[in-house]
């Protein structure tokens, strides 16, 4: 979230770390990068928006974490999303 000056509502931390989508209704999974992440969203970029559902669970596997999102905006290969959902632990399982 941006206020009327322009500023974030978080800080956001650069960084390129793989993630990988998860769809909510059928599990299948793609590959993403993210970037820019903050308490309220990231970037992610993958190898095409269109692809990337309205609403999903982000999977981030180097620490295990999972966490729902929805997108705010698609560019090129890029999408901005918003995390809607607390920080939560992913389930073991080797992704």
């Amino acid at each position: 979230m941006v206020d009327q000056l322009g500023r974030r509502a978080s800080q956001r931390h650069k960084g390129l770390k793989d993630g990988k989508i998860i769809r909510i209704n059928n599990w299948s999974m793609i590959d993403c990068c993210f970037r820019d992440v903050s308490e309220a969203g990231a970037r992610i970029r993958c190898a095409g928006p269109a692809v990337v559902p309205a609403e999903f669970r982000l999977l981030i596997p180097h620490v295990q974490i999972i966490r729902d999102a929805a997108v705010m905006w698609r560019r090129q290969h890029q999408c901005g999303i918003r995390f809607t959902s607390p920080v939560g632990k992913a389930p073991l399982l080797k992704w």
